[in-house]
C-alpha cells in the first residue's frame, strides 16, 4: 500500500510515478488501491472502467481555440445572435460564418495534470493507445485530441 501512496503523491510533480498493481482476476486489488486514495481529493481520482476514447473526452474534455482558450461561451454567444438575427439574411450568414469558422478551429482538450488515474478495468486498446505515450511521458501532461 506504501507503493500506492507514493505513486499518488507524484500525481502532483513534474515526473509522475505510474503503477500497475497486477494479479489475477478476483484477487482484490481494487479495494487496497481504493483504501490507499481515501485521503486524496475525490475530484482528483478518476475512475476508469471500460471506457472508450469518446466517453472520456465527452467527460473530461472541453472545445478550446487554437490558442487552447475555452470557446463554449463563444458558442452560446453566437447561437443567440444567430437566432435573433431570424430575418436580416446577411447579419445571419456572417454571424454563421463565424460559428463554422469557430468550430473549424476548435479541439477538444483534456487537462490530465493532478489526476490520479484508476482504471477498474484493463483498457480497450484504441483507449491504450492514445494513453500509452502519455504514461511514459513522451507526451505532455496537457493532451490535445481532435475528434
Amino acid at each position: 500500500m506504501r507503493q500506492i501512496v507514493y505513486t499518488a503523491i507524484s500525481k502532483d510533480s513534474t515526473n509522475p510515478i505510474n503503477l500497475a498493481v497486477i494479479a489475477p482476476t478476483s484477487e482484490g486489488k481494487t479495494y487496497p488501491v481504493m483504501e490507499s486514495l481515501r485521503p486524496f481529493p475525490e475530484e482528483d481520482i478518476w475512475k476508469i472502467g471500460s471506457m472508450t476514447p469518446r466517453v472520456i473526452i465527452r467527460q473530461r474534455g472541453i472545445l478550446v481555440d487554437k490558442n487552447n482558450q475555452p470557446v463554449g461561451d463563444r458558442l452560446k454567444e453566437l447561437k443567440r445572435k444567430i437566432k435573433e438575427a431570424e430575418d436580416k439574411s446577411e447579419e445571419k450568414d456572417a454571424l454563421e460564418k463565424q460559428l463554422r469558422q469557430l468550430l473549424d478551429e476548435a479541439k477538444i482538450l483534456i487537462d490530465f495534470r493532478g489526476k490520479l488515474w484508476v482504471f477498474l478495468e484493463p483498457p480497450n486498446h484504441v483507449m491504450w493507445d492514445i494513453l500509452k505515450p502519455i504514461l511514459s511521458h513522451d507526451a505532455l501532461m496537457f493532451m490535445t485530441y481532435q475528434a
